[in-house]
C-alpha cells in the first residue's frame, strides 16, 4: 500500500467492505426475488411484512448512502484529514450498515431506524473532518 494511505488503512479496507456489502445484498435481494418468481423491473408490493420487499429496501437504502459515504471518506483521505477519526467514521459507516443490514432483514424497526442514525452521523462526521481540515 502507498506509504501516504497507510495511515488510512483501515478506512480504504473500509471502502472495499463498502463494495462487498452492497454486492452481497443485491444479491440476497435477487436470490429472494428469484424464489418469489418477481418479475424483474415491476415494484414488489408487498410491504415490510415480506422479507422481498426488506431485502429489497435494504439494498437500495446502502445504495443510497453509499455515494456520500465514498465522496466524504474520498474527501477526507485527499486533504489529508485526521487518520484516526477517518479510519474511526469509516468503521463507525460499515458498522452501522451492516447493523442495519441485519435488522432490515429481521423486520427490527425501531432498531433499524435509530442504527440509521449512525450511518448519518458517520458521513456527516467525515463531511466535517474534512472541511475541518482545509
Amino acid at each position: 500500500m502507498n506509504e501516504y494511505l497507510q495511515a488510512y488503512q483501515a478506512a480504504v479496507i473500509c471502502l472495499g467492505l463498502a463494495g462487498g456489502l452492497i454486492v452481497l445484498q443485491i444479491l440476497i435481494a435477487d436470490v429472494v426475488a428469484i424464489a418469489n418468481k418477481h418479475t424483474p423491473g415491476m415494484p414488489i408490493d408487498q410491504g415490510h411484512g415480506s422479507f422481498l420487499f426488506r431485502s429489497a429496501r435494504s439494498a437500495a437504502n446502502t445504495g443510497e448512502t453509499l455515494s456520500a459515504f465514498i465522496a466524504c471518506l474520498l474527501f477526507c483521505l485527499f486533504i489529508g484529514a485526521n487518520p484516526e477519526w477517518t479510519n474511526g467514521l469509516a468503521m463507525l459507516y460499515i458498522g452501522a450498515r451492516v447493523a442495519h443490514m441485519v435488522s432490515y432483514y429481521l423486520d427490527w424497526r425501531l432498531a433499524r431506524s435509530a442504527i440509521f442514525a449512525f450511518t448519518i452521523v458517520a458521513i456527516v462526521g467525515l463531511c466535517g473532518l474534512g472541511f475541518s481540515s482545509i
